[in-house]
């Protein structure tokens, strides 16, 4: 008795080693994997090829060196990636069928390329041994650890990087994304738009006829936190996209680039906009800046003007106030933009573009006790002051954000000193002004 018991135990452990092994060892699977790729490039409309074809009874089938290439409307794409692996059920692999349900997709890199292109002729699922015996049915696709870029002429490159994403619910009508319906969820550490850079980023999104929406997708950038819905064309080119942001708390210190030390206040931000391409030079929209009370920083521009003025701005506390502004050709437009503090007010009118330059016209509102003007008597600007004791000084602001370039405005000057004093104050001006302006060239 005991030993048939410890045969039967050995058959049982030689039984289940042979399950396991059965289970767990990979074969070379070349025409089921040929059969797979006709099917994956017939329902994605591409060419698509691998290295090798190794399947696994617990884990299906892994297409390595996965490489897929096709044209859209208006562009091109390619993909190459590590391995994709198409997971199968058990059940019915009994009965001679591989139905795959699950579909992960490792360390992709997918290149989508703005221009003209030669469209192939569609992908045709030939007949070749198995092809029959294989069914997508596929219920979850997955992306691990993925990179894309998207390519513009003349824009600077979008490009994602480690990507997750976990699409649901698919269904597939045509072989192109057009005919994809699908939700899920995805995030990336690292999103860099332009110049610009996102950080932890994640979204929900639905995507339904070509189109990609996230609500909400949430990340951060140096400059604070933000959340926003986005609309996105997946199925052609150039990237099409709107936009509703709001960022709350913007770090206006990060933005001026003062650094984490800087005096400016806390700002929320909303946006509303729509863009064609990779970069920022194509977003156009509208929104409100709102800046809590701070205290005026040393930044190049007001020591610009508190130079020009002699009087001194830095460091004094300013209150709340909010500014709408417009966004278009890659700049920032605004009609009043305004710093108003105890007994200091700048108020600015222009653009300022997003790459450095910018063009505003000022004014700015001090004590005339307080105020001075490079080769401008005292007695022109007696005749600007108020009855309050205050003068208000035109500026013109050019050059860039690092490097702006200050002056007073000679004409407006010149008519306000004809319209506070007479003839005489005019030519006083003028005379004054011409003066100033020789000595600074």
């Amino acid at each position: 008795m005991r030993t048939s018991r410890s045969v039967l135990a050995v058959g049982v452990l030689v039984l289940a080693g042979l399950v396991a092994a059965l289970l767990l060892v990979e074969f070379d699977a070349p025409t089921l994997g040929r059969a797979a790729l006709l099917r994956v490039g017939a329902a994605v409309g591409a060419r698509v090829d691998a290295r090798a074809f190794r399947f696994r009874l617990v884990r299906g089938l892994a297409l390595e060196g996965l490489t897929a290439s096709s044209d859209l409307a208006g562009g091109h794409w390619t993909l190459e990636a590590e391995a994709l692996v198409l997971d199968h059920r058990l059940w019915p692999l009994l009965g001679g069928r591989v139905e795959i349900e699950r579909v992960i997709l490792r360390r992709p890199h997918l290149r989508l390329e703005q221009g003209p292109v030669d469209r192939p002729a569609p992908a045709r699922a030939a007949a070749l041994p198995a092809v029959g015996a294989l069914a997508l049915r596929v219920v979850e696709a997955r992306m691990d650890d993925g990179t894309v870029e998207v390519l513009s002429p003349g824009q600077l490159p979008l490009i994602v990087t480690n990507l997750d994403v976990t699409l649901r619910d698919l269904g597939l009508a045509g072989a192109t994304l057009a005919g994809l319906t699908a939700g899920g969820r995805a995030s990336a550490d690292s999103f860099r738009f332009g110049r610009n850079e996102a950080t932890d980023v994640g979204a929900e999104f639905q995507l339904r006829g070509g189109e990609w929406t996230a609500d909400p997708i949430r990340f951060r950038t140096r400059q604070g936190r933000f959340k926003a819905t986005l609309r996105a064309r997946l199925d052609r080119l150039p990237l099409t996209y709107s936009i509703d942001l709001t960022g709350d708390p913007v770090d206006l210190n990060a933005v001026a680039g003062l650094g984490p030390d800087g005096s400016l206040g806390p700002a929320r931000l909303k946006l509303t906009g729509q863009g064609t391409g990779a970069g920022p030079s194509a977003l156009r929209g509208q929104g409100t800046l709102h800046m809590e009370p701070g205290r005026l920083p040393p930044s190049p521009l007001l020591q610009r003007v508190q130079a020009a003025l002699t009087a001194p701005l830095v460091g004094t506390r300013y209150e709340a106030s909010d500014t709408p502004f417009r966004i278009f050709n890659g700049r920032v437009d605004f009609d009043s933009f305004r710093f108003r503090a105890e007994r200091y007010t700048l108020d600015m009118r222009g653009w300022i573009a997003l790459d450095g330059p910018l063009s505003l016209q000022a004014t700015a509102r001090a004590p005339r006790a307080q105020v001075q003007v490079a080769g401008v008597p005292a007695s022109v600007l007696d005749t600007l002051a108020d009855a309050e004791g205050y003068v208000s000084v035109p500026l013109v602001v050019t050059g860039t954000q690092r490097d702006p370039v200050v002056r007073p405005d000679v004409g407006a000057l010149m008519a306000a000193a004809g319209r506070g004093a007479g003839g005489l104050a005019v030519r006083k001006a003028g005379g004054s002004i011409l003066d100033w302006f020789r000595r600074r060239k």
